[in-house]
């Protein structure tokens, strides 16, 4: 995640990671929570800071995810 170019009151502070599996048989599943945040802070403009998926249950093997954000969805592996 990355904090915003030009005001902190624009940066990302919390969020959901939702997905759900492709490639598996089990498209248009449930989405499923993979992660979520919050009171995530930046100490500057253009701070790239990672955060790993703690779920651990939904988040392994090979096959790609679709992942859905707050306003649309972002389709990948």
């Amino acid at each position: 995640m990355c904090s915003a170019n030009d005001s902190p009151e624009r940066d990302p502070a919390s969020w959901e990671v939702l997905g759900r599996r492709v490639g598996t048989g089990q498209e248009g599943g449930e989405w499923v929570k993979l992660d979520d945040q919050a009171d995530v802070g930046f100490t500057s403009r253009h701070q790239l800071r990672t955060f790993r998926l703690e779920d651990t249950q939904h988040s392994t093997g090979q096959a790609g995810w679709r992942r859905q954000q707050q306003q649309g969805a972002y389709e990948g592996s």
